[in-house]
């Protein structure tokens, strides 16, 4: 039943013009099961995903628990690649920033 009423939400995250670019393809959100991950190349592509998600979440009747989710921005720099310390909102409160993918249940990626 999830599946169904979050397919909308994927429709909506689709159209929107950000996501990761990888080999020919666009990614901008993966979902499995119950677990939603958004990907965009960069933080500023993120809060227009969330708000699409949160609105279509409003719509639908779900809400999400910000913190069940986490954030994970990754950086490359040259030879050097780290994460970074980077919290989105959704629904009015902070997303957790996670400093690897071992406490993550889900998790909103820039």
């Amino acid at each position: 039943l999830f599946n169904l009423v979050i397919e909308g939400a994927v429709r909506r995250i689709e159209e929107l013009e950000c996501g990761y670019h990888l080999r020919g393809s666009t990614i901008k959100i993966l979902a499995y099961a119950n677990d939603i991950y958004l990907v965009t190349r960069n933080k500023r592509g993120l809060p227009s995903m969330l708000s699409a998600l949160e609105e279509y979440a409003n719509w639908a009747g779900l809400a999400f628990n910000a913190r069940k989710c986490a954030s994970l921005s990754l950086r490359n720099s040259g030879s050097k690649k780290f994460t970074e310390i980077f919290s989105p909102q959704l629904c009015g409160e902070d997303i957790p920033a996670s400093t690897g993918l071992r406490d993550t249940s889900t998790l909103a990626a820039s």
